[in-house]
């Protein structure tokens, strides 16, 4: 709580609005919806680079991949997921 507030006690980015708040689960919702859509290898593959921020080095070794399978599984994960979040959106319209 303490990264919160400068050394003044003054708040170091503003707290989220109702409307902010709302709209962040929201998405929230549909990403972990969209990642349901991935094979194993896709979603294990974009969390560990997206999420979590490990290297691709470190992701090869877990996954028992080459660097160019992991590419390749990073690609379709972001394809498939751009596809999937722009439907979510378009049936909320």
């Amino acid at each position: 709580m303490a990264d919160r507030f400068d050394a003044a006690g003054h708040w170091v980015k503003p707290p989220l609005g109702p409307e902010a708040f709302v709209l962040a689960a929201e998405t929230g919702a549909i990403l972990r919806q969209c990642l349901d859509t991935l094979t194993l290898s896709q979603r294990a593959a974009f969390v560990l680079k997206e999420v979590e921020g490990e290297a691709s080095t470190d992701i090869c070794n877990i996954l028992e991949v080459s660097v160019s399978n992991l590419g390749v599984l990073l690609y379709r994960a972001r394809n498939r997921l751009r596809e999937c979040i722009e439907s979510k959106y378009a049936e909320q319209k």
